[in-house]
């Protein structure tokens, strides 16, 4: 008997997992928040393409997703999410570096 593939609740473990909104995981699989609620619901279900790039963008083991491989804490290569988490550290600092700049060029053109 085959078993029904449920890959709502197995993306919105790996979302919770790795500490992220709807909108930042939407983002780093080019998906607007709208279209993950719909697939975490499971009113919709990812294409293959879809499923590669969850796993490509964090680090997790493609067969996490088929009920392979159980927990996400198997799947999840630590290298891989420590990799990412880093780089989305350094990002969000180098914005708000930029944001900075931004203000103190303003206030320097407004006077």
């Amino acid at each position: 008997m085959e078993q029904e593939i449920s890959f709502g609740p197995r993306i919105r473990t790996l979302r919770r997992y790795v500490g992220m909104s709807g909108e930042e995981f939407g983002r780093t699989i080019g998906i607007s928040k709208q279209t993950l609620s719909l697939l975490e619901s499971g009113k919709r279900v990812p294409s293959a393409v879809l499923v590669k790039k969850i796993a490509e963008a964090h680090q997790v083991d493609v067969r996490y997703f088929f009920g392979w491989i159980e927990t996400v804490e198997e799947a999840v290569s630590e290298d891989g999410y420590t990799s990412l988490r880093e780089t989305l550290g350094q990002t969000t600092r180098e914005i708000a570096r930029l944001r900075e700049e931004i203000a103190e060029i303003k206030a320097l053109l407004q006077s």
